[in-house]
């Protein structure tokens, strides 16, 4: 009994550690503002963001809001400004999403170094 418990548990350990990518599916979610958007997650399991249809990064909010994304070093952070669909953004938000370049960056690099480090 002992030696099929240890056998199930490593089992289910082996299965906890290998996290998968996430799920590439569209959902729709309703702002604080009453607004809605559609996001999809990306990611693995080093770094989580998500992205709206036209593909500029988001975060999510400790209260369910996206909030633009941008880059803190090489880390990917909220920039408080509430994220809306393409028709619906304010200047604000767009001067927000021309620092995106930087952000694409720092996701990239993350995402290599990470792999490079899986493969040593």
């Amino acid at each position: 009994m002992k030696k099929t418990l240890l056998i199930l548990t490593a089992i289910i350990m082996t299965a906890v550690t290998h996290a998968m990518p996430a799920l590439k599916i569209w959902q729709t979610f309703t702002q604080s503002d009453g607004t809605t958007i559609k996001v999809m997650l990306c990611g693995d399991e080093t770094m989580h963001y998500y992205v709206t249809e036209d593909m500029v990064p988001l975060v999510r909010a400790k209260n369910g809001d996206f909030c633009y994304a941008a880059a803190s070093g090489f880390n990917v952070v909220s920039t408080g400004i509430l994220a809306h669909e393409a028709p619906q953004r304010s200047i604000q938000e767009r001067s927000v999403m021309c620092k995106t370049e930087q952000l694409h960056e720092a996701m990239n690099w993350k995402r290599q170094s990470m792999s490079q480090y899986r493969a040593q």
